[in-house]
């Protein structure tokens, strides 16, 4: 097989949707179907991914019985990156799908085009998140609370905007002329405040108390 294509091992819960899978994918240079398994096949002690390879994974509903099949499929096959796509996201389970290590998500009701999209980002060691899972992110904080949090200081909020940027600890530090270390005390105060453990909670969070003027896109 050529090396410079990217395999595409299915996951699939309905025969219909690998069938639908490879029909999509069927002519394009870059990828080629490496494998497939039915879900209830987990684990997959007969299967040996290439480096190159992209997993996809097909369930019903983004829930915690996918975020255990999810951390199943990572140990068996580490490093590879993972695209899940859903008929629909369970209410509430946004960001643990996000968090639990997944590469790329995108809902059955996209298209080829989104497909290919997301696919290409993967290949590219990114990662894709279809429009709708924004403002899912956004959707599911409203809820938790209402509760008003402390302002951020004129250094955090200009940190804050440049981690949005994508940023790193160490390009903050030069644009800032600060020391990294200083950046990355006021990253932990960030998200102290804000009550999130990571990135993508500190910035929905940002974007729910409108603490900066950017508005979220597919990322």
């Amino acid at each position: 097989m050529d090396s410079t294509k990217s395999g595409i091992f299915i996951i699939y819960s309905e025969r219909l949707f690998c069938d639908g899978i490879r029909s999509m994918l069927a002519g394009e240079k870059e990828y080629y179907i490496s494998a497939v398994a039915a879900k209830n096949e987990i684990p997959f002690e007969d299967i040996s991914l290439s480096q190159q390879d992209i997993i996809i994974f097909e369930v019903e509903q983004s829930n915690t019985s996918a975020i255990a099949d999810i951390a199943i499929i990572r140990a068996a096959f580490p490093g590879r990156p993972l695209l899940l796509i859903a008929s629909e996201m369970k209410k509430g389970m946004t960001e643990n799908i996000i968090d639990s290590g997944i590469s790329g998500f995108i809902f059955k009701s996209g298209n080829r085009e989104e497909l290919l999209k997301g696919l290409s980002k993967l290949r590219a060691n990114d990662r894709y998140f279809c429009t709708e899972i924004s403002e899912l992110l956004l959707n599911d904080f409203r809820e938790l609370n209402d509760e008003d949090e402390e302002l951020l200081t004129l250094r955090e909020k200009q940190i804050l905007e440049l981690l949005v940027d994508g940023g790193t600890n160490h390009e903050i530090a030069g644009i800032l002329r600060i020391s990294e270390n200083t950046v990355k005390t006021h990253r932990r105060n960030i998200m102290e405040k804000f009550g999130t453990r990571n990135l993508l909670g500190m910035i929905r969070y940002a974007f729910e108390k409108n603490l900066i003027n950017i508005r979220p896109t597919a990322v």
